[in-house]
């Protein structure tokens, strides 16, 4: 029977990552107790314990094989040798790193009976606020183990069961547990996190519950996730379809929500300043365009003199509009604010104004040219239109307006880009 599974990490950009230091480190891995020595540095590096400076080993170098005098006058090699042998074993630290760390009262002889050679071992320290190369500790704590023991895989049905009122409605469903490591093994708590076969959203799950974590130690954890998951219907007689799931999708949705309901009701402290924990969500549809559709948008000329709201109405404003936010970098849960120009609603974001319904008119226009004028803060430099929505005069009547902007105290340099 398969005893482990592997996960494999990787990374798009590895310099990046590396010249980011982008890695964490096992704070749980960190004994305080451990640092009970202290020296003439304590101000600065703290108190230390002793590592052996030798270890054996598969990465065996005859450069790493070399002895080193002791106060005494005798010659030590790795693993209590008084002589050159390899015999798998090697010091940790190179011969110029050595002459360093005696220089600078890393390394420490030690009277001990393991090396023939010497009454002598030697040791380095390893201090709590510097490494091994005397840089501040930015870190604390052992590297991530690529060996993950606990959770086990079972703990997952048993957070499914949990919060479905014991109904196991997905089949071996990853533990909440295993996301928060792999994701803890990252020093970045604002990252979005990608599932693109999200199944039963564990991995939603595990943002939503790291980043209450970090509100309640002090942190702040604003993770985002996005999950993809096919509508894939679920097995006939399954659970799942007796408890009225139609397709796996839905079933990730509601374990959000129950998920955030569950942490919500734990932690209901961190709701109640003026900054609380956002467990909320949008869903969105990838939807193939309709042939009819398709034939509307090949055909269309943007020179007629007539709109044609059918083509929007295929799509619908919310659609559009998030596809457009989402196409200028603003992504998938930024906010915008509805302006109302005269009765005509465009949406502000950042600096992009987005026009999108028909029945915009001249009255509209001078309204837009109105605002610029009076509001101060109101400064959107890319008017973003919905071609099929306009007729070509008011679009003339609009890029016209707007360009004398250019010449006032305010100086903007608006564009108008017409999308089809």
């Amino acid at each position: 029977s398969i005893v482990t599974e592997s996960i494999l990490l990787y990374a798009k950009n590895k310099g990046y990552a590396i010249e980011q230091d982008i890695w964490n480190r096992d704070e749980t891995s960190r004994n305080i107790n451990r640092y009970n020595l202290s020296d003439e540095f304590i101000t600065t590096r703290g108190k230390y314990y002793f590592d052996t400076l030798d270890r054996g080993g598969l990465q065996y170098s005859d450069s790493m094989n070399f002895g080193i005098q002791t106060p005494d006058g005798g010659i030590i090699y790795p693993n209590g040798r008084k002589n050159f042998k390899n015999d798998g074993w090697i010091w940790k630290w190179s011969k110029e790193k050595i002459k360093w760390g005696l220089e600078n009262k890393f390394l420490e002889f030690i009277e001990s009976n393991k090396s023939s050679g010497s009454k002598y071992t030697i040791k380095y320290k390893v201090y709590e606020n510097v490494d091994n190369e005397g840089n501040i500790r930015q870190k604390k704590g052992s590297a991530f183990s690529n060996l993950i023991l606990d959770p086990i895989n079972q703990q997952g049905n048993s957070e499914i069961l949990d919060l479905f009122s014991g109904k196991l409605l997905f089949s071996n469903p990853k533990p909440t547990g295993l996301i928060k490591y792999l994701l803890n093994t990252m020093d970045i708590n604002n990252n979005i996190v990608l599932d693109f076969f999200s199944g039963s959203a564990t991995t939603a799950h595990a943002v939503m519950q790291l980043n209450a974590e970090d509100k309640k130690n002090g942190k702040v954890g604003d993770r985002k996730y996005i999950m993809v998951q096919l509508p894939e219907a679920v097995r006939k007689g399954s659970e799942a379809e007796k408890s009225g799931y139609k397709t796996i999708d839905q079933i990730g949705m509601k374990r959000i929500e129950l998920a955030a309901a569950k942490i919500k009701s734990e932690n209901t402290n961190l709701f109640s300043d003026e900054n609380p924990l956002d467990l909320g969500f949008k869903h969105y549809t990838l939807k193939a365009v309709p042939q009819n559709t398709l034939d509307k948008l090949e055909s269309f000329s943007e020179s007629t003199l007539i709109s044609d709201s059918s083509i929007l109405s295929e799509f619908g404003e919310p659609t559009v509009l998030a596809t457009w936010m989402c196409h200028d970098g603003y992504g998938l849960t930024s906010p915008y604010t509805e302006i109302d120009l005269g009765g005509y609603t465009s949406f502000l974001c950042g600096k992009h104004l987005y026009f999108i319904n028909a029945e915009f008119t001249e009255k509209n226009v001078l309204e837009l040219c109105k605002r610029y004028e009076e509001k101060s803060d109101f400064t959107p430099d890319k008017i973003v239109v919905f071609g099929y929505s306009f007729t070509m005069s008011v679009l003339n009547t609009l890029k016209a307006n707007v360009r004398v902007f250019k010449d006032t105290e305010k100086n903007l340099d608006i564009s108008v880009d017409i999308r089809y």
